[in-house]
């Protein structure tokens, strides 16, 4: 077992990524040393997955930001374009706004029924929709700034 364990290529850890010491096995490992080393391993992969994850969503979030914000410097140059040629302002919505959850309890206090793992748990998953909405959100205004700008340049164009 040991043999087909240490033939598994790993991706190379540093410790930048929070590793520390990688754990090593001995030659004749024991069950306890065995499952110790795999607890770790599975440790430090679901770490670099959560940081990979973490990493594309910041980038993601960057990304969009940047075309919102050259979005939003395009639309009144291509608007003042179209007034001063006196066609009419075009805006386009693409849809309502969306609205957040109101935020769990922050403390649970003793006796009020909740848990304080599921307390956690509802206030992890509030913070991820919270960030999905923020994301949601600047994609609705880079497709509602989008369509208008395409409508107001296809309109000088005629």
């Amino acid at each position: 077992m040991h043999a087909f364990l240490s033939s598994l290529p790993l991706p190379p850890l540093s410790d930048e990524d929070g590793v520390g010491e990688m754990p090593v096995l001995p030659a004749t490992p024991t069950a306890e040393e065995l499952h110790a080393y795999n607890r770790r391993m599975n440790t430090l992969a679901a770490r670099r997955s959560r940081q990979h994850k973490q990493r594309q969503r910041q980038m993601q979030a960057e990304m969009l930001e940047a075309e919102v914000a050259a979005l939003r410097a395009a639309v009144p140059d291509l608007r003042a374009a179209r007034a001063a040629f006196g066609l009419p302002s075009v805006h386009v919505t693409a849809r309502p706004p969306r609205s957040m959850p109101p935020r769990p309890k922050a403390t649970a206090t003793p006796g009020d029924g909740i848990p304080w793992k599921r307390q956690q748990s509802a206030l992890a998953s509030w913070r991820y929709r919270r960030r999905k909405m923020k994301l949601l959100a600047l994609e609705d205004e880079a497709a509602e700034l989008k369509a208008e700008a395409a409508a107001l340049t296809v309109h000088a164009r005629l």
